[in-house]
Formats: structure tokens, C-alpha cells, sequence
């Protein structure tokens, strides 16, 4: 009798693409799928909950997708695990196999269609994934700061993942967001000579923001972009963004709360701390240098306070 795995291994030499194989080793009770596309494959359970999931750790892939079947000729839904490396097959399968076995009872299917989220995050932990928290607060600062700003009738843009000089920028002004966890320093990190220079046209602004991690309270990017797209503001290029940045619509990390504690605004200009080609003499740097980032002290800088209790130093 042909071993899961093995069964997996075949059907992916046979699969026609975008179409689903049965995979027949399993109990009618149980079923599980193969399938491959243009740039990736693997397999699918069927689900019945209506959620979105999408989610992604090194060559994996864990979403739910639509398919056609023939044996009912209508279309459902189906969690899929995939992936875009076709050298590691062997291995891959192995993982494939965990996913869609059933257990005895159908208990660890139950398991995985019920919680796939949960399923996904012990699978990473036991792959070695510390789940060491995403930079997820960075674009929660610069999503914030566009809503406070749009909200306020300013004609903002947030630029993303575009790598301009600045996180958003308006006709009149440029805007640098900075966000932390910390709430005991009031520091932030420059990278290059750029980041905090400002064309003589617009002026140049920092906004600082601080985040503590939460459970259930706070904001969270889905808070933000949900909020716009309630009051009637078009958010399709913020999610073009954000899925450029790797918060994919149905990514958990869009899900992610935090707690605001302070919103502090800066005014970048002559007397403001920073590294720029001025700062050298000729106004370039030593011979050799490729790279420069340095930590600014914010505090005791005049600042505005948008959000927070304490005065403006």
C-alpha cells in the first residue's frame, strides 16, 4: 500500500495544472488534495469556516483558496499549504504529510480547520521559529500618523515600500515616522544622509511614535485601514502597500495590537540634530565611508505633543 507521503510525491508528478487530484490513500472521510499552479504547488483541505488566511514562513505558504471540483462542478474553499521551491520536494512532503493527515479520528484534521492559525504558528515554533515579532509597529507609526493627518484635511500620501525619502508627504511637507516599544528612551535610528534632509521647497517633519504590545486593546494596521475604508476613503493602494511590505490582506500580523502611549512631532530644520552632506567639510564624507546610521536623543528637542500626557519640552 502506497504511504501518504509516497501518494503525495506521485499525485504532484501527475497534477494538471490548476486543477485538484484526490488524494486516494486517505479515507473518503478525510479528504485532502493535491494541486499545482504557474510558480507553485501543494496541498488543500476543505474547509468550511468563511475566513481569509494568508500567511507565510520561509518557503511555505499557508492560504485559503478557491477551486473548481469536478465532482460536484461547483467551486469551494480550501486551506492550502504551498510553496514556490521545486528542488526540495522530498522535504516539502513531509511537511504536506503532517498537514493532511487525519489522525485515527479525524481529530488533527478537526484541529487544523477549526484553529489553522494555531496549527501555523506551532508548526513554525517547531521548525525553530522563535516567532520573534515583526516590525509590525513601524508601519502601524506610519499608517497612524497618514489617518491623523487625512482626518485633519491634509492631502497626505503614504508612500510605503516605494523607498522615497519620506514615509509620507503632502504638497507643503515631508514626513518621518519613527516608532518604538520602548517607553523609558526617547531615541531614534538614521539611516544615511538623506533620511532627515529636506528639499528647500517643503519642510520637513518627525513624528514619533511610542507602542506597548497588547492582547485585545489598542490599534492595530486592519484598525487603521478598516477605519478609513468606513468613513469612505479608497484604501485599495494602501493595501497594494501594505501587501508589498508583506501585510497581505488575511495576514494575522495585520491583526496585531498595540497600544499608543505618545505621539510626538518634531520639526526638522537647521537646529535639529542629524547627519546630512553639510555636516562634512566639502560637504561630502571621508574617503571610504559606504554607510552611515546613527542614534538621535530626542530628548530635550522642542517638540509638539499630539498624543500623551506629558508637556512639551
Amino acid at each position: 500500500m502506497m504511504t501518504l507521503r509516497n501518494n503525495i510525491l506521485s499525485n504532484w508528478e501527475n497534477d494538471i495544472n490548476g486543477h485538484l487530484q484526490r488524494v486516494d490513500s486517505l479515507d473518503d472521510k478525510y479528504p485532502a488534495f493535491t494541486f499545482k499552479m504557474d510558480g507553485y504547488y501543494g496541498v488543500a483541505l476543505p474547509i468550511e469556516q468563511d475566513i481569509q488566511i494568508n500567511e507565510d514562513f520561509s518557503n511555505a505558504k499557508l492560504k485559503t483558496q478557491s477551486f473548481y471540483t469536478k465532482e460536484d462542478q461547483s467551486t469551494h474553499i480550501f486551506l492550502t499549504l504551498t510553496t514556490e521551491d521545486a528542488t526540495n520536494k522530498t522535504v516539502f512532503s513531509s511537511l504536506c504529510e503532517q498537514f493532511i493527515f487525519p489522525g485515527e479520528y479525524g481529530e488533527f484534521r478537526n484541529e487544523i480547520t477549526d484553529s489553522p492559525l494555531k496549527w501555523w504558528i506551532e508548526m513554525k515554533q517547531i521548525l525553530g521559529n522563535k516567532n520573534v515579532e515583526e516590525m509590525v509597529y513601524d508601519t502601524l507609526g506610519e499608517l497612524w500618523v497618514y489617518d491623523y493627518l487625512v482626518r485633519k484635511g491634509v492631502k497626505a500620501i503614504w508612500n510605503g515600500p516605494k523607498g522615497s525619502s519620506a514615509d509620507i508627504e503632502s504638497d507643503e511637507m515631508l514626513i518621518e515616522v519613527k516608532s518604538t516599544l520602548s517607553r523609558s528612551k526617547k531615541e531614534i535610528t538614521v539611516h544615511g544622509k538623506s533620511q532627515l534632509k529636506a528639499p528647500p521647497e517643503k519642510d520637513l517633519y518627525l513624528y514619533f511614535c511610542v507602542f506597548e504590545m497588547s492582547s485585545d486593546t489598542g490599534y492595530s494596521i486592519n484598525d487603521i485601514v478598516y477605519g478609513l475604508a468606513n468613513d469612505g476613503y479608497d484604501v485599495s493602494d494602501i493595501n497594494l502597500l501594505l501587501s508589498k511590505k508583506g501585510f497581505e490582506l488575511g495576514k494575522s500580523s495585520r491583526d496585531r495590537k498595540f497600544i499608543l502611549w505618545n505621539v510626538y512631532k518634531y520639526y526638522v530644520d537647521e537646529k535639529f540634530p542629524k547627519i546630512i552632506d553639510e555636516s562634512f567639510v566639502g560637504g561630502k564624507e571621508p574617503e571610504g565611508i559606504n554607510s552611515i546610521s546613527y542614534t538621535i536623543d530626542l530628548s530635550g528637542i522642542s517638540c509638539e505633543v499630539i498624543i500623551g500626557g506629558e508637556k512639551n519640552v
